[in-house]
């Protein structure tokens, strides 16, 4: 059961969206998928964290770190272990181009490679907006995090060449960064600025301080339980002890008194 202090199961589900909304960006999005990741199992809510790791293998299929995605399909694989939800596993392969994972056979609406296109086809669409292939947010995406173009060439008709127009671009630099400026959202890359990491680093210092309280808490619970079965454990021999000790009295005072019993005549 989540605690006082612990977010909601909404307010969770928020972060979730945002990182797939972050997705392929330089915006954390790893580090707040981990914090992400220790507040949802202390909330007790499984069914977010298969949504959770499907949005970090979204994150790592556009980034192409074949690595990091195989391990969070293998944490999908843990988290649907009893069978259940197991396309989750599916998608995440389908989003890396991966082959299909081991298991039984998953039924789609559509055939199976349909299916995996579809998935790809979302993520090459977000390599695509981030590599500035179209205007708009992820046009000036690769700008904001400090990349120049092949052959270091940056001046501004280069950096323009995507859409052949200088001012245009710096119109959207300046409108984007003023919108993350009125959503308090920090541009990620070269002008991000250090509050906001700094206060993810206060946010998993303080859910760590909360987590070692807990376990140091639950270590004491343990150690008073331990003390109290181990006195349990004693006075149960204890009377045993006393049981079989009255045992043999029983058994003397009979054989010291067998011989007085008198047989009543049975008519």
């Amino acid at each position: 059961m989540p605690t006082t202090n612990s977010p909601s199961p909404t307010t969770l589900l928020a972060h979730v969206a945002a990182l797939v909304r972050d997705a392929g960006t330089n915006c954390d999005v790893t580090d707040r998928a981990t914090v992400l990741r220790t507040e949802i199992t202390v909330a007790g809510l499984a069914w977010l964290t298969r949504l959770l790791e499907t949005a970090l293998a979204f994150h790592h299929a556009v980034r192409g770190a074949q690595d990091d995605l195989a391990a969070t399909i293998d944490r999908l694989h843990e988290a649907t272990a009893n069978g259940d939800f197991a396309y989750y596993r599916h998608i995440a392969a389908a989003m890396g181009d991966l082959p299909q994972p081991a298991g039984p056979a998953i039924r789609w609406l559509d055939d199976e490679p349909t299916v995996r296109a579809r998935w790809r086809a979302l993520v090459t669409a977000r390599q695509h907006r981030l590599h500035g292939n179209h205007y708009g947010a992820g046009a000036e995406a690769p700008r904001l995090r400090g990349q120049i173009p092949p052959g270091g060439a940056c001046d501004v008709k280069t950096l323009a060449v995507k859409r052949a127009s200088p001012a245009r671009l710096s119109t959207g630099l300046e409108a984007t960064s003023r919108r993350n400026s009125r959503n308090g959202e920090q541009p990620p890359g070269l002008l991000a600025s250090s509050p906001t990491r700094e206060a993810r680093v206060a946010r998993l210092r303080d859910l760590n301080q909360r987590l070692t309280g807990k376990l140091a808490r639950t270590h004491t619970e343990l150690t008073q339980l331990k003390e109290r079965h181990q006195l349990l454990l004693s006075a149960l021999a204890a009377k045993d002890d006393e049981f079989q000790r009255l045992r043999r009295d029983i058994n003397a005072r009979w054989e010291n008194h067998a011989e007085a019993v008198v047989s009543l005549p049975r008519r």
